[in-house]
């Protein structure tokens, strides 16, 4: 059943940029001689909510030079940010040699780390 409405919504897709190969493909691959338009099939639409990201990727540089990533949910706080780069153990392993002179979170890009040594 999942295949068969995955296999449906690609058709209904289809549908607009080339309409009689996708009148085909649904009659042969659905098995309905009536068409697409005649069974009042319309085409699928958008849902915000599952097209919004879960977590996003967040890189970690030190000094300027990309050291890990982090994975974080799309609206995290600058504050969470700098908490989760600094627990990193990579992270941890490059600032333990010196002194963590600032910390400039970009939320939702990138938290860079400035150590002097």
């Amino acid at each position: 059943a999942a295949i068969r409405e995955a296999v449906t919504s690609l058709i209904l897709m289809l549908t607009p940029l080339a309409p009689h190969a996708a009148e085909e493909l649904f009659s042969v691959v659905i098995g309905n001689e009536d068409g697409i338009l005649a069974n009042g099939a319309r085409f699928p639409e958008f849902d915000e909510e599952l097209a919004r990201a879960d977590e996003i990727e967040i890189a970690v540089q030190v000094n300027g030079r990309l050291r890990s990533r982090i994975y974080t949910a799309p609206d995290a706080p600058s504050a969470e940010l700098e908490k989760l780069a600094l627990a990193d153990e990579k992270i941890i392993e490059y600032t333990s040699r010196g002194k963590i002179v600032k910390v400039i979170t970009v939320p939702g890009r990138l938290v860079n780390i400035v150590v002097k040594e």
